[in-house]
């Protein structure tokens, strides 16, 4: 006979297993959370045009539509708002 040792994966059990499922449930709240609430200011900044030079709104405010952006948008048939969502 031979001393091999087992191919099943160590498992948790009990207190330990209550743990970790509670830590689980406590990461995954806590980062739909933050997605949740990022919403909101993820569409006041997206729909919002960013007004300062050409070079600050692409270094600082990456995403944000320019006034050139704006016209682009529009001739396509398109809005800022729809850019946002």
């Amino acid at each position: 006979m031979s001393t091999r040792a087992s191919s099943y994966p160590a498992t948790l059990h009990g207190r330990l297993l209550l743990l970790a499922r509670a830590a689980w449930v406590v990461v995954a709240g806590t980062a739909l959370a933050i997605l949740i609430f990022s919403v909101p200011s993820s569409y006041e900044y997206y729909s919002s045009t960013c007004t300062a030079v050409a070079g600050v709104c692409s270094e600082r405010a990456v995403g944000q539509v320019t006034p050139e952006g704006v016209q682009a948008l529009r001739e396509v048939g398109l809005s800022v708002r729809f850019y946002a969502v």
